[in-house]
């Protein structure tokens, strides 16, 4: 378990980094974001093979958590940056 919580934060930066390049170049509806992060985060964990000896199961649960993380922080984000907003004015 403690291997796949590892892959998946090390295979969260790249999702989130891929997440936020699909974002701004609007090519997606926001709303599809976090299904295609679950599909970015698979198919990471999938060819994650050279840097981990987990199996394919356990590598793509590792992309799992790592999509789960990713579009997790990208949501909590932003609602914070909208009570700040609504507290400015």
């Amino acid at each position: 378990m403690e291997e796949i919580l590892i892959l998946g934060a090390a295979i969260s930066g790249i999702v989130f980094a891929i997440i936020e390049l699909i974002k701004s170049t609007e090519s997606i509806p926001k709303k599809w974001l976090p299904p295609v992060g679950l599909v970015i985060g698979l198919l990471a964990g999938y060819f994650s093979y050279p840097f981990s000896s987990l199996g394919i199961e356990m590598r793509l649960w590792a992309g799992l958590v790592a999509a789960l993380g990713a579009t997790g922080f990208f949501e909590l984000v932003k609602p914070v940056k909208t009570i700040k907003k609504s507290e400015d004015k």
